[in-house]
């Protein structure tokens, strides 16, 4: 959070690129609207929430630079 704006790397497995992008972490409705469109596809978010003892899992936004 102290430094939002960094490069990662994306890859299709046969290249990779270096992308910019600035991090933001998703809070309230917005936060909850994704994390219920992460669990419904990937069912492991889900039952990691279940599992945890943490009440909030981040999410995080990043978006191109």
């Amino acid at each position: 959070m102290a430094h939002p704006d960094v490069d990662i790397s994306v890859g299709d497995g046969a290249t990779i690129e270096r992308v910019s992008v600035h991090a933001r972490v998703l809070e309230g409705e917005e936060r909850d609207t994704v994390y219920a469109r992460q669990a419904s596809q990937f069912p492991q978010f889900a039952k990691y929430a279940e599992i945890t003892t943490r009440e909030l899992i981040p999410v995080i936004e990043l978006s191109p630079r």
